[in-house]
């Protein structure tokens, strides 16, 4: 299971930094800098959302 959430992990990171690459070529860091605070607020929206089902995953399992 490990490997498997790691490799789809990896594999939506290298497709996405392969989108913007040949989409935006070399304003592709323009881009990134235009946009920091939305890739930003949508990284912790995915960690928020990774804790929450951790900690609800966590609770289902002490209660049985």
């Amino acid at each position: 299971m490990f490997a498997l959430v790691i490799v789809l992990g990896r594999a939506v990171r290298y497709f996405g930094e392969a989108y913007l690459g040949v989409t935006l070529g070399q304003e592709s860091g323009h881009f990134l800098r235009a946009h920091t605070w939305w890739l930003l607020g949508g990284a912790a929206a995915l960690f928020a959302m990774g804790y929450g089902v951790v900690v609800l995953m966590e609770r289902m399992r002490r209660r049985g």
